[in-house]
This record gives C-alpha cells, structure tokens and sequence, in this order.
C-alpha cells in the first residue's frame, strides 16, 4: 500500500516536472517501478501513457509536423529501442544493466 502511494505521488511530481521540462515520467517513474516489479515490467508499464501520449501529441500537431524529420527521428529512434533491448535480453551481465540504466536516467538532448 505504501509502495503505491509513493507511486502516485512520483507520477505526480513526474507528470508536473513532464508538462513543463518534457521529460520526467519515463526517468523517474521507471526506477521506481523496477524497484519492485522488475527492469521488465516497468519498462511495459511506463510505456503504455507514453505510447498514448505520443499518439495524442502528434495527432494535435500532425498539421505542423515535417514528415521527412519525424520519419527519420522515429526510425532511428525505434531502432535505438530495439538494440538495448535486444542486448538487454541476450546479454545477461549486471553491466549492460548498469549501462542501460544510465542511458535511460541521463537527460538527452
């Protein structure tokens, strides 16, 4: 019960920090998670609203959007994806954990 307090009050704070910087909920709401349910499950869990709020970002903005760098960005971008977790999945060392881990926690930019 406690755990999902602290869940709903991270997904709060990540939500605010979110609307406003752009990033937040996938950097503090997946730690969090994976403290308890696992890497796996919490990577599932926070990519489902980041999925919906993709789809509702870029339906409000499809008008504007210049199709050549979306296709581009989301190319390399799911290909990315894909890669760690494709070596997250046949390589089971603490370390690529470790480094996956930091890639997700470190802003980019």
């Amino acid at each position: 019960m406690a755990f999902n307090i602290v869940v709903a009050v991270v997904t709060a704070l990540a939500g605010g920090i979110a609307s406003i910087a752009g990033f937040g909920v996938g950097r503090l709401l997946t730690p969090l998670v994976a403290s308890q349910y696992g890497m796996k499950t919490a990577m599932g869990a926070v990519a489902i609203p980041h999925l919906i709020a993709t789809l509702l970002r870029f339906w409000r903005l499809r008008s504007e959007a210049d199709r050549r760098v979306f296709f581009g960005f989301s190319l390399i971008n799911a290909a990315g994806s894909l890669a760690g977790a494709l070596i997250h999945v046949w390589v089971s060392n603490p370390l690529v954990t470790i480094v996956l881990a930091i890639l997700l926690v470190l802003p980019s930019g």
